[in-house]
């Protein structure tokens, strides 16, 4: 990706080469709108640059949430709901997607630009004195942060074919998902050591390397970060909209437009008591019932990227698989029953209750994909080719063309 920038930037010179000429240019000052990579190179300019990163990954998280939402039997696309009409979505919804489909294309562009401009901040760190230690700190925490989280997008939304999962930095060769998860993990251990004194932060970055250790399916590992993760009453991570930069489930799955919409199955769940504070859907149609999801009903509303319900939820997963039912029933139970009025399980669940729980919990938050496959229970046989569904979004077209590694 970073191969069309630099053509971008390519014709952009030639543009200015062309038409600057000199007797156009003769004493005009410096524009008051343009920053040169000097003037952002500062200690100044650090929040700026930290902003910057935050909301590339939320333009970038709300697109890959919904977009494995269709590729998952969590969403649907069908024609007979009103507006229902990119066949890009249809295409991620059989399993069977072209390698240029645009939205996967949309998506995959953003997170290029946001493990870019992680990485970049951590290198124009280096490249300042700084007065303050713990803007620095700051800068750096979010950068190995962010640049994590990119990776583990890679490694768990995008795949070289239908079965490999993986991607690229860079134009650089194909870097399968475990390698992608390993080096998220890598570069939030680094996050770590920047908010030692800082426990809501520690605690944080101990609940996304295990969600990381999850999607791997290291569960053993994923225990001990998950213990030393979020807590009951802990602030989630959100990624944050605006009415300026509305999130794509409102845009596209949701009251803005509802292209995708919700599987039946997730009426039933959430026809249940209580459930609907979790699983929020509106019924619609009349000849053909549909259900639209309003768990982000507002154009800026918030979506979860860690909770702690979702750490909960990995530490009951993992007793159920260690035998320690009970240890499980009160995790699940905490999670039902805090600030709900869903009751309480009765008796110690087995690892498909708490993958409904999952399933629950995490509701258009991206993770159901991954589940599926983690446990195996993808959704889709084969195309009508009779070659194998996709179980990631495929590096596109776009990407293998310009990358020489990938042809």
């Amino acid at each position: 990706m970073k191969t069309y920038m630099k053509k971008y930037l390519l014709v952009l010179g030639l543009v200015f080469a062309i038409t600057g000429c000199d007797n156009w240019v003769q004493d005009i000052e410096k524009p008051i709108n343009v920053i040169t990579e000097e003037d952002l190179t500062t200690e100044a300019q650090i929040p700026f640059l930290v902003s910057g990163v935050k909301a590339r990954f939320s333009s970038t998280y709300d697109q890959l949430t919904f977009l494995s939402g269709a590729l998952s039997d969590e969403l649907i696309f069908d024609t007979r709901v009103p507006n229902a009409t990119f066949p890009t979505f249809d295409q991620l919804n059989k399993g069977d997607v072209l390698l240029d489909n645009n939205s996967v294309t949309g998506g995959m562009l953003s997170l290029g630009e946001l493990l870019y401009f992680s990485d970049n901040l951590a290198e124009r760190v280096g490249k300042i004195t700084f007065k303050t230690e713990a803007t620095k700190n700051d800068a750096l925490y979010n950068a190995n942060l962010y640049g994590a989280i990119a990776r583990y997008f890679w490694g768990a939304y995008f795949g070289l074919n239908p079965e490999q999962g993986g991607g690229v930095i860079n134009a650089g060769p194909f870097i399968a998902s475990n390698q992608m998860y390993d080096d998220a993990v890598t570069k939030l251990k680094t996050a770590l050591t920047f908010v030692q004194t800082k426990p809501y932060e520690t605690k944080l970055v101990n609940s996304v390397i295990a969600k990381i250790l999850f999607a791997k399916g290291d569960y053993a590992a994923a225990k001990a970060h998950a213990q030393a993760g979020l807590k009951k009453g802990d602030n989630p991570m959100l990624a944050l909209y605006a009415t300026t930069a509305a999130n794509a489930w409102y845009n596209n799955a949701g009251i803005g437009r509802a292209q995708l919409v919700a599987d039946p199955r997730y009426a039933t769940y959430a026809a249940e008591t209580g459930e609907a504070t979790r699983v929020p859907l509106t019924k619609l149609g009349t000849t053909f019932v549909y259900y639209r999801q309003e768990k982000f009903p507002a154009r800026e509303s918030s979506i979860p990227f860690i909770t702690w319900q979702e750490n909960n939820l990995m530490l009951a997963e993992v007793a159920v698989r260690e035998g320690d039912g009970a240890t499980a029933l009160s995790l699940v139970n905490e999670v039902r029953t805090t600030g709900r009025t869903i009751p309480a399980l009765a008796e110690n669940p087995k690892l498909d209750t708490i993958l409904v729980e999952r399933e629950k919990e995490l509701f258009c938050q991206g993770v159901r994909l991954i589940d599926q496959r983690r446990t195996g229970k993808w959704h889709l046989g084969n195309t009508p080719a009779g070659t194998p569904t996709w179980q990631y979004m495929p590096i596109t077209e776009r990407e293998r063309n310009a990358n020489p590694n990938l042809k």
